[in-house]
C-alpha cells in the first residue's frame, strides 16, 4: 500500500471486499483532507459518533480519536450491539480494559485493537522471510 497519510487500518479495510462504506465522525476540514487521500471513495461525516449507535445496518465502528475518549466511545459502541476496533490505547486503565472486555462477553461482541504495524508491508514481508526461513533459524 502506498503512503496516503490515511491510517493504515482504513487502507486495510479498503482492501477488503467485505467493506461497503465508510462513516466518518469527523470536523469537516478533516473529511475533506480525507476525501481528497481517498478520492476512490465517497465520504460521509457526521458530527456526533452516537448517532450511528442506533443504525441497525451498521454492524462495526472503528474508534480512532484522542485516547481519552476510547473508553468512553468503545463502551457506548460495544452497548449498542457494534463490533469495535480500536486505536491503541483501548483504555487509559487495566480496569477500563476489562470493563470493555466484560462487555464483549456480554454482548458477544468482538473487540480489536489496533497495531499499527501489524499490517504494514514491512512487517509482512519480514514475517514471511522468517516463516520461510529465509532469515535462518531467529531465536
Amino acid at each position: 500500500m502506498q503512503d496516503t497519510g490515511v491510517p493504515t487500518w482504513l487502507e486495510y479495510f479498503l482492501s477488503c471486499q467485505a467493506v461497503i462504506s465508510i462513516q466518518f465522525v469527523t470536523r469537516k476540514k478533516t473529511a475533506s483532507i480525507l476525501s481528497e487521500s481517498l478520492f476512490r471513495i465517497n465520504i460521509n461525516t457526521i458530527q456526533d459518533y452516537r448517532a450511528l449507535l442506533g443504525n441497525p445496518e451498521l454492524e462495526a465502528i472503528a474508534i480512532a480519536t484522542e485516547a481519552q475518549y476510547h473508553y468512553q466511545i468503545t463502551r457506548e459502541c460495544l452497548l449498542s450491539g457494534k463490533h469495535v476496533l480500536a486505536e491503541k490505547p483501548l483504555a487509559l486503565s487495566s480496569d477500563e480494559c476489562k470493563d470493555l472486555i466484560g462487555i464483549t462477553k456480554t454482548k458477544n461482541r468482538l473487540l480489536m485493537v489496533e497495531h499499527l504495524l501489524e499490517y504494514h508491508p514491512a512487517v509482512r514481508k519480514l514475517k514471511k522471510l522468517i516463516d520461510s526461513r529465509e532469515l535462518s533459524r531467529i531465536y
